[in-house]
């Protein structure tokens, strides 16, 4: 993951995610094409091997000044909408649940400096930048934290 690519646009869009993360914060949601009526909670079996977001596309990871927040950049459209985010703390594998069900894996380790601040993240913004330099889209999404050490 180079953050190189996506160093311009963090500064460029500072303002917005901060406005973001302080309206997730409130229990306003940003998310597009979110049907709020499915609140089913989805279930997923780790013991299968989910395919690698990184298989799909480029993304970056970064922890928020406020360190309750992570901004997950990517420079392809998710394959759907997106339901939450989950960090296996035992594992160190991100996890991204559709509300289809599908399930795809970050596809590398988090590192162990990272671990010890995402264990209290609580959201996550999302940020599509279309050829690595234009914002396509940004929401935000609901980060489980599972099996904390």
């Amino acid at each position: 993951m180079s953050l190189l690519p996506y160093k311009s646009a963090i500064l460029a869009v500072k303002d917005k995610i901060d406005e973001m993360i302080e309206s997730s914060s409130k229990g306003e949601s940003k998310t597009k094409n979110k049907d709020k009526s499915k609140k089913q909670e989805i279930i997923f079996d780790q013991t299968k091997n989910p395919e690698k977001l990184t298989d799909i596309m480029d993304v970056e990871f970064l922890m928020h000044k406020d360190a309750k927040t992570v901004i997950i950049m990517y420079d392809k459209p998710l394959p759907g909408i997106l339901d939450h985010i989950t960090y296996d703390s035992k594992r160190h594998d991100l996890y991204f649940i559709f509300d289809n069900a599908q399930v795809l894996v970050l596809g590398e380790k988090i590192e162990d400096n990272l671990h010890k601040c995402i264990i209290n993240v609580k959201n996550a913004v999302l940020v599509y930048m279309y050829n690595k330099e234009e914002i396509y889209d940004m929401s935000t999404s609901k980060f489980i934290v599972n099996d904390v050490e």
